[in-house]
């Protein structure tokens, strides 16, 4: 009966593997985290989140994409610590915007820090590696994206 609409969604495609599916939530500071009383909280989008994931055969990320403090997503990484319903399972992923504008390699550096204070990056280490082969066997970055 509930629904979400987050600011965007993309998938990131390699040849061979199943695509990685990401929701993005742009967040300007503006929203609580948590309340009893408000409607629109991180804490409801990060359990609406996680029931989706119970129950869909779709894995995905939600990028928590902070504009004004590298501090808030790590308090928004901590509140998805604490609803995660399985603590292994990496659901969300937290980041601050300068900081990912800024980089030279935002897709294969580990510029998200999950729910377990774990530094990750959007294409799996497996990828990285990839980038290191000559241009004429490495896979371009267009081959690695596109976006519904």
């Amino acid at each position: 009966e509930e629904h979400l609409y987050p600011d965007g969604s993309f998938t990131l495609a390699v040849p061979g593997r199943q695509p990685f599916l990401f929701y993005v939530e742009l967040d300007n500071s503006t929203e609580v985290l948590a309340s009893p009383r408000e409607r629109d909280t991180w804490l409801k989008k990060l359990r609406f989140y996680e029931a989706l994931q119970d129950n869909t055969p779709v894995r995905f990320r939600v990028l928590g994409v902070s504009t004004r403090s590298p501090k808030r997503a790590e308090n928004i990484a901590m509140l998805a610590a604490s609803v995660a319903a399985n603590p292994q399972r990496s659901l969300f992923y937290g980041a601050y915007l300068p900081d990912y504008l800024k980089h030279a390699t935002p897709l294969t550096s580990p510029l998200f820090t999950d729910h377990r204070g774990l530094h990750i990056s959007l294409v799996p280490q497996m990828f990285v590696a990839a980038e290191t082969r000559p241009p004429s066997t490495a896979p371009a970055l267009g081959d690695l994206a596109s976006v519904c």
